[in-house]
């Protein structure tokens, strides 16, 4: 005989629901498939008990599965793989044969040793945290200055969504840290004129690098950014953030020259000469010696 306490030692089921029951005729191996689908509806519906209302079915292709729980689901037979609406309260009353307290979910639940309902526990707490964000990111946009040059909207929360950007801040280990820090950012965007972005992460973040490319900080803003119009998802980083008035790597990168300088400078032919792009924001370069062919 298979029996557990009042509180079931396992901490599968609750409520005393298989105290003194007997559960080995109902936790056979042709019984198995039956327990397993309730399982499922139980992690689904957040309903461990399952005394109430209706489930759906599908029956085995095994004839001795079929016939492993006809008891237990009334006296018309299962065809291979027909799918049967079955009402718990009357599985319950067939089981309280077995058992005094007995439930659907408590068979279910000892049958797939683990406490059901876990699917539905997790989809709240990611809904209630999800709220949570979402309600701390509109005290954060309402908090920032009259004059901000991004301001994130309700509406676009549910861009985020779509493009799974909350998804990503959810993973994140410090959400709301996340969404704090990048309000600060927004809040420290100038509202005219430029700011270098290795300056501005400082500021914002504690550390220059923090807007690098890759980082969840730098993917939410530019995310905050497309949602608002201000950009598009697929504008290349640098033109992205100078709409925002953020100078990408003013000193790294750019153009390495041979041979061709720009207006006044003195280099020799034979040193290549590299020109970061805040230089070559400013400068200018000579016209071409002579008119291509065929120009006019």
């Amino acid at each position: 005989m298979s029996t557990a306490g009042p509180d079931c030692p396992q901490k599968w089921c609750t409520g005393g629901a298989c105290d003194g029951a007997r559960l080995d005729s109902l936790l056979t191996e042709e019984a198995r498939w039956l327990w397993e689908q309730l399982a499922a509806r139980a992690d689904r519906s957040g309903e461990p008990s399952m005394t109430g209302g209706t489930a759906v079915i599908t029956a085995p292709a095994a004839s001795t599965q079929r016939a492993a729980v006809l008891g237990l689901l009334g006296s018309r037979p299962l065809a291979p793989g027909e799918r049967r609406r079955i009402r718990l309260e009357e599985l319950t009353l067939r089981l309280r044969q077995h058992g005094e307290r007995l439930t659907p979910g408590a068979v279910a639940a000892h049958a797939a040793g683990r406490a059901l309902g876990s699917t539905a526990a997790e989809r709240a707490r990611q809904i209630a945290r999800t709220t949570g964000l979402r309600k701390l990111r509109a005290r954060l946009a309402g908090a920032l200055p009259k004059n901000a040059r991004l301001r994130p909207s309700e509406e676009a929360w549910q861009e985020l969504h779509r493009t799974g950007r909350v998804a990503r801040v959810l993973q994140h280990p410090q959400p709301e840290q996340l969404l704090k820090t990048a309000a600060e950012v927004l809040r420290l965007l100038p509202p005219q004129g430029r700011v270098d972005r290795r300056l501005l992460a400082f500021k914002a973040a504690g550390d220059p690098h923090g807007l690098d490319a890759g980082t969840d900080l730098a993917g939410l803003v530019l995310a905050e950014a497309a949602a608002a119009g201000l950009t598009t998802s697929g504008m290349p980083p640098r033109t992205a953030w100078g709409a925002l008035g953020v100078d990408l790597d003013r000193l790294g990168g750019g153009l390495l020259s041979l041979g061709v300088h720009p207006d006044g400078w003195l280099v020799p032919a034979r040193f290549p000469l590299p020109l970061p792009p805040a230089t070559l924001a400013d400068v200018s370069w000579p016209a071409p010696p002579h008119e291509a062919p065929g120009c006019s």
